[in-house]
Protein backbone atom coordinates (compact mmCIF):
# COMPACT_ATOMS: atom_id res chain seq x y z
CA UNK A 1 0.00 0.00 0.00
CA UNK A 2 1.75 3.09 -1.18
CA UNK A 3 1.84 7.18 -2.23
CA UNK A 4 -1.47 7.22 -0.14
CA UNK A 5 -2.79 10.07 1.83
CA UNK A 6 -5.36 9.04 4.10
CA UNK A 7 -8.02 10.75 5.71
CA UNK A 8 -9.24 10.68 9.90
CA UNK A 9 -11.45 7.84 10.55
CA UNK A 10 -10.44 6.46 6.87
CA UNK A 11 -7.62 4.24 7.05
CA UNK A 12 -7.23 1.21 4.39
CA UNK A 13 -7.90 -2.10 6.27
CA UNK A 14 -6.58 -5.35 5.96
CA UNK A 15 -9.12 -7.59 8.38
CA UNK A 16 -8.57 -11.80 8.87
CA UNK A 17 -5.71 -11.52 6.58
CA UNK A 18 -2.65 -13.91 6.06
CA UNK A 19 -0.35 -12.04 4.38
CA UNK A 20 3.17 -14.11 3.66
CA UNK A 21 5.98 -13.13 1.74
CA UNK A 22 8.45 -16.01 1.33
CA UNK A 23 11.10 -14.28 -0.81
CA UNK A 24 14.63 -15.03 0.39
CA UNK A 25 15.34 -11.18 -0.96
CA UNK A 26 16.70 -9.83 2.19
CA UNK A 27 14.23 -6.70 1.90
CA UNK A 28 11.13 -8.60 1.65
CA UNK A 29 8.18 -7.86 4.15
CA UNK A 30 4.80 -9.51 4.78
CA UNK A 31 3.22 -5.63 4.17
CA UNK A 32 4.78 -2.88 2.72
CA UNK A 33 3.35 0.13 3.60
CA UNK A 34 4.47 4.25 2.47
CA UNK A 35 2.17 7.33 2.97
CA UNK A 36 3.31 10.58 2.15
CA UNK A 37 2.19 12.85 4.69
CA UNK A 38 4.38 15.89 5.80
CA UNK A 39 3.99 15.36 9.14
CA UNK A 40 2.86 12.30 11.12
CA UNK A 41 -0.89 12.28 11.23
CA UNK A 42 -2.89 11.75 14.38
CA UNK A 43 -4.92 8.88 12.73
CA UNK A 44 -3.43 5.46 11.10
CA UNK A 45 -3.16 5.33 7.38
CA UNK A 46 -3.18 1.02 7.60
CA UNK A 47 -5.29 -0.94 10.37
CA UNK A 48 -4.14 -4.80 9.87
CA UNK A 49 -6.94 -6.16 12.24
CA UNK A 50 -6.85 -10.05 12.97
CA UNK A 51 -3.94 -10.65 10.67
CA UNK A 52 -1.32 -12.47 10.17
CA UNK A 53 2.41 -11.15 8.29
CA UNK A 54 5.10 -13.17 7.43
CA UNK A 55 8.09 -11.96 5.90
CA UNK A 56 11.39 -13.42 5.69
CA UNK A 57 13.30 -10.07 7.13
CA UNK A 58 10.41 -8.13 7.94
CA UNK A 59 6.59 -8.49 8.80
CA UNK A 60 5.90 -4.78 8.33
CA UNK A 61 8.18 -2.10 6.14
CA UNK A 62 7.53 1.01 5.42
CA UNK A 63 9.17 3.79 3.47
CA UNK A 64 11.50 3.86 0.91
CA UNK A 65 14.96 5.33 -0.25
CA UNK A 66 14.20 9.10 -2.47
CA UNK A 67 10.50 9.32 0.08
CA UNK A 68 10.26 11.05 3.28
CA UNK A 69 6.63 10.93 3.83
CA UNK A 70 5.27 9.99 7.64
CA UNK A 71 3.29 7.12 7.63
CA UNK A 72 0.97 5.82 10.83
CA UNK A 73 0.19 1.77 11.18
CA UNK A 74 -2.41 0.32 13.31
CA UNK A 75 -1.86 -3.52 14.38
CA UNK A 76 -4.83 -5.20 16.33
CA UNK A 77 -5.37 -8.21 17.67
CA UNK A 78 -2.66 -10.12 15.29
CA UNK A 79 0.60 -12.13 14.19
CA UNK A 80 3.76 -10.22 12.40
CA UNK A 81 6.53 -12.71 12.38
CA UNK A 82 10.31 -12.45 10.84
CA UNK A 83 11.60 -15.82 9.71
CA UNK A 84 14.82 -14.81 10.27
CA UNK A 85 16.00 -15.55 14.20
CA UNK A 86 19.92 -15.94 13.08
CA UNK A 87 22.47 -14.95 16.05
CA UNK A 88 24.09 -11.61 15.79
CA UNK A 89 26.99 -13.15 14.82
CA UNK A 90 25.51 -14.08 11.27
CA UNK A 91 23.34 -12.29 9.24
CA UNK A 92 19.85 -11.05 11.78
CA UNK A 93 17.13 -9.76 10.85
CA UNK A 94 16.58 -6.10 10.91
CA UNK A 95 13.27 -5.94 12.65
CA UNK A 96 10.01 -7.54 12.76
CA UNK A 97 8.63 -4.21 12.25
CA UNK A 98 11.17 -2.00 9.81
CA UNK A 99 11.68 1.65 8.53
CA UNK A 100 13.72 1.59 5.45
CA UNK A 101 14.61 5.16 5.93
CA UNK A 102 15.04 7.38 9.02
CA UNK A 103 12.72 5.92 11.74
CA UNK A 104 11.22 8.49 12.93
CA UNK A 105 8.92 8.30 9.55
CA UNK A 106 7.08 5.96 10.87
CA UNK A 107 4.88 5.28 14.04
CA UNK A 108 3.29 2.13 14.80
CA UNK A 109 0.37 1.87 17.27
CA UNK A 110 0.23 -2.17 18.68
CA UNK A 111 -2.96 -3.71 20.12
CA UNK A 112 -3.11 -7.15 21.76
CA UNK A 113 -0.59 -8.67 19.39
CA UNK A 114 2.49 -11.19 19.24
CA UNK A 115 5.80 -10.00 17.67
CA UNK A 116 8.41 -12.70 16.84
CA UNK A 117 11.79 -12.12 15.27
CA UNK A 118 15.49 -11.47 15.53
CA UNK A 119 14.43 -8.14 17.39
CA UNK A 120 11.40 -6.22 16.87
CA UNK A 121 12.11 -2.51 15.45
CA UNK A 122 15.07 -1.63 12.78
CA UNK A 123 15.43 1.49 10.64
CA UNK A 124 18.11 2.94 8.49
CA UNK A 125 18.73 5.77 10.89
CA UNK A 126 17.35 6.47 14.55
CA UNK A 127 13.96 5.24 16.18
CA UNK A 128 10.84 4.16 14.66
CA UNK A 129 7.67 5.50 17.49
CA UNK A 130 5.53 3.13 18.92
CA UNK A 131 2.46 2.64 21.45
CA UNK A 132 1.21 -0.47 22.88
CA UNK A 133 -2.30 -1.16 24.11
CA UNK A 134 -3.45 -4.00 26.25
CA UNK A 135 -1.56 -7.11 25.61
CA UNK A 136 1.58 -7.05 23.42
CA UNK A 137 3.92 -9.92 23.19
CA UNK A 138 7.24 -10.26 21.83
CA UNK A 139 9.88 -13.32 21.21
CA UNK A 140 13.19 -11.94 19.79
CA UNK A 141 16.61 -13.72 20.09
CA UNK A 142 17.55 -14.45 23.71
CA UNK A 143 20.28 -11.34 23.50
CA UNK A 144 17.57 -8.87 21.94
CA UNK A 145 16.21 -6.35 24.27
CA UNK A 146 12.68 -6.32 24.33
CA UNK A 147 10.92 -2.83 24.32
CA UNK A 148 8.97 -1.40 26.81
CA UNK A 149 5.31 -2.35 26.62
CA UNK A 150 5.89 -5.49 25.77
CA UNK A 151 5.64 -8.98 27.32
CA UNK A 152 9.16 -10.81 27.15
CA UNK A 153 7.98 -14.91 25.82
CA UNK A 154 10.76 -16.87 26.91
CA UNK A 155 9.11 -19.69 24.85
CA UNK A 156 8.27 -20.78 21.31
CA UNK A 157 4.50 -18.86 21.43
CA UNK A 158 2.58 -22.60 20.15
CA UNK A 159 -0.78 -20.65 20.73
CA UNK A 160 -0.08 -18.03 18.09
CA UNK A 161 1.03 -20.63 15.46
CA UNK A 162 -2.46 -22.70 16.38
CA UNK A 163 -4.40 -19.48 14.86
CA UNK A 164 -3.19 -20.50 11.52
CA UNK A 165 -5.21 -23.24 11.59
CA UNK A 166 -8.70 -24.44 10.89
CA UNK A 167 -11.05 -23.14 14.14
CA UNK A 168 -11.41 -26.31 16.30
CA UNK A 169 -14.61 -26.66 18.50
CA UNK A 170 -13.99 -26.26 22.44
CA UNK A 171 -13.26 -29.24 23.85
CA UNK A 172 -16.84 -30.60 25.40
CA UNK A 173 -16.63 -29.79 29.12
CA UNK A 174 -15.94 -26.85 27.95
CA UNK A 175 -18.45 -25.86 25.47
CA UNK A 176 -21.09 -24.46 28.29
CA UNK A 177 -19.03 -22.21 29.50
CA UNK A 178 -18.94 -18.47 27.43
CA UNK A 179 -17.32 -15.75 28.35
CA UNK A 180 -18.49 -12.28 28.46
CA UNK A 181 -15.89 -9.96 26.66
CA UNK A 182 -17.90 -6.78 28.09
CA UNK A 183 -15.01 -4.87 29.93
CA UNK A 184 -15.67 -5.31 33.81
CA UNK A 185 -12.41 -3.50 35.05
CA UNK A 186 -8.65 -3.36 35.36
CA UNK A 187 -8.96 -5.74 38.47
CA UNK A 188 -7.32 -8.70 39.62
CA UNK A 189 -9.14 -10.35 42.87
CA UNK A 190 -12.86 -10.16 43.17
CA UNK A 191 -15.28 -12.13 44.96
CA UNK A 192 -19.06 -12.50 44.16
CA UNK A 193 -21.56 -13.12 46.46
CA UNK A 194 -25.66 -13.11 47.46
CA UNK A 195 -25.98 -10.22 50.07
CA UNK A 196 -29.49 -9.41 50.66
CA UNK A 197 -31.15 -10.89 47.82
CA UNK A 198 -28.67 -8.94 45.29
CA UNK A 199 -25.82 -10.13 43.67
CA UNK A 200 -22.85 -8.04 44.94
CA UNK A 201 -18.90 -8.37 43.86
CA UNK A 202 -16.11 -7.78 46.60
CA UNK A 203 -13.60 -5.89 44.77
CA UNK A 204 -9.79 -5.77 45.79
CA UNK A 205 -8.67 -2.86 45.40
CA UNK A 206 -4.92 -2.71 44.87
CA UNK A 207 -2.13 -1.51 42.56
CA UNK A 208 0.07 -4.44 40.51
CA UNK A 209 2.50 -3.30 42.90
CA UNK A 210 4.37 -1.45 45.34
CA UNK A 211 2.08 1.40 46.57
CA UNK A 212 1.30 2.58 49.88
CA UNK A 213 -1.37 1.45 52.70
CA UNK A 214 -4.19 3.60 51.50
CA UNK A 215 -3.77 2.41 48.10
CA UNK A 216 -4.92 -1.17 49.34
CA UNK A 217 -9.18 -1.53 50.10
CA UNK A 218 -11.90 -3.68 49.65
CA UNK A 219 -15.07 -2.13 47.98
CA UNK A 220 -18.56 -3.93 48.10
CA UNK A 221 -20.39 -3.06 44.98
CA UNK A 222 -23.89 -3.88 43.57
CA UNK A 223 -23.22 -5.84 39.81
CA UNK A 224 -26.83 -5.15 38.40
CA UNK A 225 -26.48 -1.02 39.23
CA UNK A 226 -22.66 -0.91 39.66
CA UNK A 227 -23.60 1.34 42.58
CA UNK A 228 -20.90 1.06 45.20
CA UNK A 229 -21.97 -0.16 48.89
CA UNK A 230 -19.15 0.17 50.62
CA UNK A 231 -15.38 0.45 51.23
CA UNK A 232 -13.67 -0.42 54.35
CA UNK A 233 -10.22 -2.56 55.19
CA UNK A 234 -7.92 -0.01 53.91
CA UNK A 235 -4.35 -1.46 53.74
CA UNK A 236 -6.03 -5.53 53.30
CA UNK A 237 -6.56 -7.31 49.73
CA UNK A 238 -6.50 -10.95 48.28
CA UNK A 239 -10.02 -11.11 49.82
CA UNK A 240 -13.07 -13.48 49.58
CA UNK A 241 -16.72 -12.94 50.35
CA UNK A 242 -18.55 -15.29 52.49
CA UNK A 243 -22.21 -14.30 53.67
CA UNK A 244 -23.40 -16.32 56.60
CA UNK A 245 -28.03 -15.45 57.21
CA UNK A 246 -27.48 -11.75 58.02
CA UNK A 247 -23.76 -11.40 58.31
CA UNK A 248 -21.19 -10.23 55.34
CA UNK A 249 -17.76 -11.51 56.19
CA UNK A 250 -14.53 -10.95 54.12
CA UNK A 251 -10.97 -12.62 54.40
CA UNK A 252 -8.52 -10.88 53.41
CA UNK A 253 -4.92 -10.80 53.41
CA UNK A 254 -2.86 -7.39 55.37
CA UNK A 255 -0.18 -5.63 52.87
CA UNK A 256 3.22 -4.15 53.91
CA UNK A 257 5.89 -3.34 51.76
CA UNK A 258 7.61 -6.83 53.03
CA UNK A 259 4.70 -9.01 51.91
CA UNK A 260 1.24 -10.27 52.56
CA UNK A 261 0.24 -11.10 56.07
CA UNK A 262 -2.12 -13.17 58.03
CA UNK A 263 -5.62 -13.69 56.92
CA UNK A 264 -8.09 -11.38 58.94
CA UNK A 265 -11.52 -11.51 59.52
CA UNK A 266 -14.13 -8.53 58.70
CA UNK A 267 -17.94 -8.68 59.77
CA UNK A 268 -20.92 -6.47 59.02
CA UNK A 269 -24.35 -6.83 59.15
CA UNK A 270 -25.16 -3.02 57.53
CA UNK A 271 -21.86 -2.94 55.18
CA UNK A 272 -20.75 0.48 57.38
CA UNK A 273 -19.91 -0.68 60.77
CA UNK A 274 -17.01 -3.13 60.70
CA UNK A 275 -15.24 -5.55 63.16
CA UNK A 276 -11.83 -7.44 62.57
CA UNK A 277 -9.55 -10.26 63.67
CA UNK A 278 -6.70 -11.89 62.42
CA UNK A 279 -7.98 -15.50 61.96
CA UNK A 280 -4.95 -17.20 59.86
CA UNK A 281 -1.70 -16.25 61.54
CA UNK A 282 1.36 -16.62 59.10
CA UNK A 283 3.81 -19.66 60.11
CA UNK A 284 7.34 -18.51 58.61
CA UNK A 285 5.47 -17.67 55.50
CA UNK A 286 3.28 -15.07 53.72
CA UNK A 287 -0.24 -15.23 53.39
CA UNK A 288 -2.02 -14.42 50.18
CA UNK A 289 -5.23 -15.57 48.58
CA UNK A 290 -7.91 -17.33 50.55
CA UNK A 291 -11.49 -18.90 50.25
CA UNK A 292 -14.49 -19.85 52.51
CA UNK A 293 -17.30 -22.32 51.92
CA UNK A 294 -19.47 -24.43 54.24
CA UNK A 295 -18.56 -28.14 54.46
CA UNK A 296 -20.85 -30.90 56.32
CA UNK A 297 -19.83 -30.02 59.67
CA UNK A 298 -19.07 -26.43 59.74
CA UNK A 299 -17.01 -24.11 58.00
CA UNK A 300 -13.59 -24.70 55.78
CA UNK A 301 -11.05 -22.23 54.33
CA UNK A 302 -8.06 -22.45 51.55
CA UNK A 303 -5.20 -20.09 51.95
CA UNK A 304 -2.21 -19.79 50.18
CA UNK A 305 0.92 -20.01 51.38
CA UNK A 306 4.63 -19.17 50.24
CA UNK A 307 5.63 -21.96 52.68
CA UNK A 308 8.93 -22.02 52.20
CA UNK A 309 9.40 -26.18 52.56
CA UNK A 310 7.27 -26.43 49.05
CA UNK A 311 8.74 -25.28 45.53
CA UNK A 312 5.73 -22.79 45.60
CA UNK A 313 2.90 -21.44 46.25
CA UNK A 314 0.93 -24.51 48.13
CA UNK A 315 -2.53 -24.40 49.52
CA UNK A 316 -3.01 -24.96 53.07
CA UNK A 317 -6.60 -25.64 55.01
CA UNK A 318 -8.20 -24.78 58.00
CA UNK A 319 -11.84 -25.57 60.05
CA UNK A 320 -14.01 -23.73 62.29
CA UNK A 321 -17.76 -24.41 63.49
CA UNK A 322 -18.28 -20.53 64.15
CA UNK A 323 -16.17 -18.63 61.39
CA UNK A 324 -14.43 -17.02 64.22
CA UNK A 325 -12.36 -19.92 65.72
CA UNK A 326 -10.28 -21.25 63.16
CA UNK A 327 -8.07 -24.48 63.64
CA UNK A 328 -5.08 -25.12 60.85
CA UNK A 329 -5.29 -28.88 59.18
CA UNK A 330 -1.44 -29.67 58.84
CA UNK A 331 -1.94 -32.92 57.28
CA UNK A 332 -3.79 -31.46 54.63
CA UNK A 333 -2.38 -29.83 52.07
CA UNK A 334 -2.61 -29.27 48.21
CA UNK A 335 0.13 -28.58 45.78
CA UNK A 336 3.14 -29.08 48.02
CA UNK A 337 5.19 -30.41 44.32
CA UNK A 338 4.38 -26.80 42.16
CA UNK A 339 3.03 -23.90 41.91
CA UNK A 340 -0.66 -24.06 42.77
CA UNK A 341 -2.12 -20.63 44.09
CA UNK A 342 -5.68 -18.89 43.96
CA UNK A 343 -7.95 -21.01 45.71
CA UNK A 344 -11.62 -21.12 45.31
CA UNK A 345 -13.15 -23.36 47.44
CA UNK A 346 -16.78 -25.34 47.27
CA UNK A 347 -18.63 -28.17 48.94
CA UNK A 348 -21.40 -29.84 46.27
CA UNK A 349 -22.61 -33.19 46.81
CA UNK A 350 -19.94 -35.03 49.47
CA UNK A 351 -17.18 -33.65 47.67
CA UNK A 352 -15.03 -30.28 48.04
CA UNK A 353 -14.29 -28.62 44.60
CA UNK A 354 -10.61 -26.58 44.29
CA UNK A 355 -10.74 -24.33 41.37
CA UNK A 356 -6.75 -23.14 41.82
CA UNK A 357 -3.70 -21.38 39.18
CA UNK A 358 -1.31 -23.64 37.62
CA UNK A 359 1.87 -22.50 36.09
CA UNK A 360 2.48 -23.94 32.72
CA UNK A 361 6.11 -24.30 33.35
CA UNK A 362 8.22 -24.13 31.79
CA UNK A 363 6.76 -21.05 29.81
CA UNK A 364 5.19 -18.25 31.87
CA UNK A 365 1.91 -18.84 31.56
CA UNK A 366 -0.72 -19.32 34.06
CA UNK A 367 -4.21 -21.61 33.57
CA UNK A 368 -7.07 -22.51 36.44
CA UNK A 369 -7.46 -25.96 37.06
CA UNK A 370 -10.25 -27.89 39.29
CA UNK A 371 -9.39 -30.87 41.44
CA UNK A 372 -12.03 -32.78 44.09
CA UNK A 373 -11.48 -34.36 47.56
CA UNK A 374 -13.90 -35.93 49.67
CA UNK A 375 -11.41 -35.26 53.18
CA UNK A 376 -9.27 -32.44 51.85
CA UNK A 377 -6.27 -34.75 51.75
CA UNK A 378 -6.59 -36.84 48.70
CA UNK A 379 -7.16 -35.05 45.43
CA UNK A 380 -8.26 -36.10 42.37
CA UNK A 381 -7.42 -33.43 39.88
CA UNK A 382 -9.38 -33.49 36.68
CA UNK A 383 -8.70 -34.93 33.30
CA UNK A 384 -10.49 -32.60 31.18
CA UNK A 385 -8.55 -29.48 32.61
CA UNK A 386 -8.01 -26.74 32.16
CA UNK A 387 -11.24 -25.06 33.37
CA UNK A 388 -9.84 -21.33 32.28
CA UNK A 389 -7.32 -21.09 29.54
CA UNK A 390 -6.32 -16.90 28.40
CA UNK A 391 -7.50 -16.36 25.24
CA UNK A 392 -7.45 -13.64 22.66
CA UNK A 393 -6.52 -10.24 24.08
CA UNK A 394 -5.45 -11.86 27.59
CA UNK A 395 -2.05 -12.27 27.93
CA UNK A 396 -0.42 -14.96 28.95
CA UNK A 397 -3.00 -15.47 32.42
CA UNK A 398 -6.27 -16.75 33.97
CA UNK A 399 -6.53 -16.47 37.42
CA UNK A 400 -7.89 -15.91 40.67
CA UNK A 401 -10.98 -17.55 39.97
CA UNK A 402 -14.23 -17.22 42.07
CA UNK A 403 -17.82 -18.15 41.84
CA UNK A 404 -21.62 -18.00 42.76
CA UNK A 405 -24.68 -19.46 41.72
CA UNK A 406 -27.20 -16.53 40.74
CA UNK A 407 -30.11 -17.12 38.78
CA UNK A 408 -30.01 -20.83 38.42
CA UNK A 409 -26.42 -20.28 36.43
CA UNK A 410 -23.14 -20.23 37.54
CA UNK A 411 -20.65 -16.97 37.33
CA UNK A 412 -17.55 -17.58 37.27
CA UNK A 413 -14.93 -14.35 37.67
CA UNK A 414 -11.26 -14.26 37.09
CA UNK A 415 -8.12 -12.64 36.00
CA UNK A 416 -6.38 -12.25 32.86
CA UNK A 417 -3.16 -9.98 32.36
CA UNK A 418 0.31 -11.08 32.43
CA UNK A 419 1.33 -11.25 35.77
CA UNK A 420 3.61 -9.03 36.21
CA UNK A 421 2.16 -5.00 35.74
CA UNK A 422 -1.41 -5.35 34.23
CA UNK A 423 -4.55 -7.23 34.81
CA UNK A 424 -8.20 -7.47 33.80
CA UNK A 425 -11.29 -8.58 34.93
CA UNK A 426 -13.46 -11.50 33.05
CA UNK A 427 -16.64 -13.42 34.08
CA UNK A 428 -17.43 -16.73 32.55
CA UNK A 429 -21.29 -18.03 32.62
CA UNK A 430 -22.40 -21.38 32.86
CA UNK A 431 -25.82 -22.08 32.28
CA UNK A 432 -26.80 -24.36 34.98
CA UNK A 433 -26.05 -24.60 38.57
CA UNK A 434 -22.78 -25.29 40.72
CA UNK A 435 -23.27 -29.01 41.60
CA UNK A 436 -23.90 -29.49 37.92
CA UNK A 437 -21.09 -27.22 36.76
CA UNK A 438 -18.16 -29.13 39.19
CA UNK A 439 -19.55 -32.51 38.26
CA UNK A 440 -18.77 -31.61 34.33
CA UNK A 441 -15.13 -32.00 34.85
CA UNK A 442 -15.17 -35.37 36.26
CA UNK A 443 -17.73 -37.24 33.99
CA UNK A 444 -17.07 -39.90 31.58
CA UNK A 445 -17.00 -38.44 27.89
CA UNK A 446 -19.00 -37.64 26.24
CA UNK A 447 -19.94 -34.95 29.26
CA UNK A 448 -22.62 -34.08 31.18
CA UNK A 449 -23.32 -30.65 30.30
CA UNK A 450 -25.45 -28.08 30.93
CA UNK A 451 -28.76 -29.65 31.10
Amino acid sequence: MANVLSRPGEPSVFRRCQLWCLDWWGDAAGAYVRAEHPAMPPHPDVLFEDCTLVGPDNALQAGNPGYAGFTRVHVKDSRLVSLNFSQPHGKPGTGVIHSTIEGRFLHVDLENSTLMGCKIFGAGQGEVSYATHGDVRAYVQFQQEVPAGMLRLGHWPVETFQTLLAPTPPAPRRAGLTVDRAPLGDLCEVSPAVWQGRLVLLKCVRPASGGSRNDYYLEIEDVENGRALSRFAEGYSLACAFVEADTFHAFAARFTPEGWNDVTRFTSRDLRHWESQVVIPQENEQLFNSSVCRGPAGFVMAYESNDPRYPAFTIKFATSTNLTDWVKLPDARFGTDRYTACPALRYVDGWYYLLYLEHRTPRWFFETYVARSRDLKSWEVSPANPVLSPGDGDGINASDPDLVEWAGRTLLYYSVGDQRTWSKLRRAVWPAPLGNFFANWFVELPSAGPP
